[in-house]
Formats: structure tokens, C-alpha cells, sequence
């Protein structure tokens, strides 16, 4: 493994061309194609949401250059650091990528094992014969369920289902195809997207907060200010009334970086274009003792 590689993450190269008579003259509606990358653009960033929420390095997407005949872009992402890569992979994933020299992105596996898994088919060839794609199926299921993930997917889709489009094609930096969505496929995703939006999502998530902004006399009634292991600082009402009672009894002492295990209740709605409506509810709380 070079130093460059470990200090800098590795440059990964692929294309995303969209195929049929409205487009043989390179030309695309600028709205449909703007909807386009901003969702391959998102499905970059919900991945660095889940598995590198902690840190600041994530993926980096660029457009490189574009291509005549259909409508063709050649893209560039830049994955993360092999040393923050194992971070959200088991020590098998971990020493498999170790032991392998030259290996093709698992992010790139992910995301379009995650792709491929939300359309319920599989097409084209593995994505790397040395990191199996069977390697991350644990991140994959955690991708292909997250709804900002599925959402823009579908914004990758939308130009297809504009008369006159037919596909979209997605390969990798060899040209070997790894993911098509056709026209019956792209309409689906629209309404899978329309669905996932007017429904909020409802999802609990375990987490070590700072309390900023405790309710000492109300600690039903009030919203608590919690900072999140991330820095997020977040509004939240406690129901948890075991807790609350302590607070009332004065058997809480709460010092500045002191931390607590809290179990978090969000719900979710997508508002658009990464745009999220959040409110949380703290259902367990409990000192953190190191």
C-alpha cells in the first residue's frame, strides 16, 4: 500500500451515459440534467453520512469531461484514506483489502451493490474480482434503505424517463458496464420517490450526547439541547421518566463534556434537494461512565 494512497485516499474514474434519440446530439434539458448530478452528487454524500459521520474526510465527485455521440459524463470521485476506510468495515473486510495490493473502490461496491439491490436485480459483471462485492453486503443493506439514498437515485434516474431518453448506463474506470437503468425502471424509482417523501421516516438510533441546555424544572415539558458525538447540536423532549424524576430529585449533576447514553427517536421528512425536517425524542438517558 503506497503512502499516497494511505495519506490521501485513491482517484477512481467512471462514466455515466445516458442513451437514445433526444440526446444523440449531446444535448440534455439543463433542469433534468442538473436534477441528474445533484442526485449522484447526494448519493455520495448519504454514503459519508453513514459510515464517516465522525470524521472529516468523506468522497469527493467531480466531472471530469464530457463525451460526443449520446449524452456522456465522465466522472471522478476520490475515496477516503485506507486508514479511515476500515473504520465501518469487520476485521474480515478489513484484512481483505490489506492483503490485497490492487484493489478496485469498495466504496464504489457499495454504492452500486446498493444501487442495484433498491431496482431487486442484479446486471453486469462483480465489481471487483479481488474485493468481492459479497464483502460488504452489511453496508449494502444499510445503504439501500436509507431514504435520502433512494431519493436521489431516483434524481440520477429522472432524465430517463423524458421522452426520446431510453437508459443510463453506469461504468466503471475499465468500461465495463456495472449498472443500467431503463425506462420502466426510472418510472418506478419516481414513485418510489414520491412515496418515501410524503411519509416521514421513523428511526431510533443509539448515541452518546452532551447535554448543552438541561431543563432542570420541566424536564418533560421543555426541550433539552444535546450536542450529538458528531457536534451536532440538536433540540430534543425527554420521555424517558425515570430520568426526568431524577433531574426533579437533584440526583443528576450535570458538568460541562459530560457525557450520556441516550436512546433517539427521529423522525424524518425529505423536503428536497438534501433537505431534511427532523424532531427528536430522547426515550432512555443515562450517565456515561468511562
Amino acid at each position: 500500500m503506497s503512502k499516497r494512497l494511505k495519506a490521501m485516499g485513491e482517484t477512481y474514474e467512471f462514466k455515466v451515459k445516458y442513451s437514445g434519440p433526444a440526446v444523440e446530439d449531446h444535448r440534455m434539458d439543463v433542469n433534468y440534467l442538473g436534477t441528474a448530478l445533484t442526485g449522484l452528487g447526494g448519493m455520495f454524500n448519504e454514503l459519508d453520512q453513514l459510515f464517516y459521520k465522525n470524521s472529516d474526510e468523506g468522497s469527493h465527485v467531480k466531472v471530469k469531461e464530457t463525451r460526443p455521440g449520446s449524452f456522456e459524463l465522465v466522472l471522478e470521485f476520490v475515496q477516503p484514506a485506507f486508514d479511515s476506510l476500515v473504520n465501518f468495515l469487520s476485521s474480515k473486510q478489513a484484512t481483505a483489502l490489506a492483503n490485497s495490493m490492487q484493489f478496485s473502490s469498495p466504496i464504489w461496491a457499495i454504492l452500486v451493490g446498493s444501487c442495484r439491490s433498491i431496482r431487486g436485480r442484479k446486471t453486469g459483471e462483480p465489481i471487483a474480482e479481488d474485493v468481492p462485492e459479497e464483502l460488504f453486503s452489511h453496508q449494502i443493506d444499510r445503504l439501500k434503505i436509507n431514504r435520502g439514498f433512494q431519493i436521489n437515485l431516483a434524481d440520477l434516474a429522472k432524465p430517463v424517463t423524458m421522452e426520446g431518453i431510453e437508459s443510463v448506463d453506469i461504468s466503471n474506470r475499465d468500461g465495463q458496464l456495472v449498472l443500467t437503468i431503463n425506462k420502466d425502471q426510472a418510472q418506478e424509482l419516481q414513485e418510489l420517490r414520491k412515496k418515501l417523501e410524503s411519509e416521514p421516516e421513523i428511526r431510533y438510533e443509539e448515541s452518546m450526547v452532551e447535554i448543552v441546555t438541561p431543563q432542570l424544572d420541566r424536564p418533560l415539558d421543555l426541550k433539552w439541547k444535546l450536542k450529538s458525538e458528531c457536534g451536532e447540536v440538536f433540540g430534543a423532549y425527554l420521555k424517558d421518566g425515570r430520568f426526568a424524576r431524577k433531574v426533579e430529585n437533584g440526583e443528576v449533576v450535570f458538568k460541562k463534556g459530560q457525557k450520556f447514553h441516550a436512546l433517539i427517536r427521529i423522525k424524518e421528512l425529505h423536503l428536497g434537494a438534501n433537505e431534511y425536517k427532523r424532531d427528536y425524542e430522547i426515550l432512555e438517558m443515562n450517565p456515561y461512565w468511562r
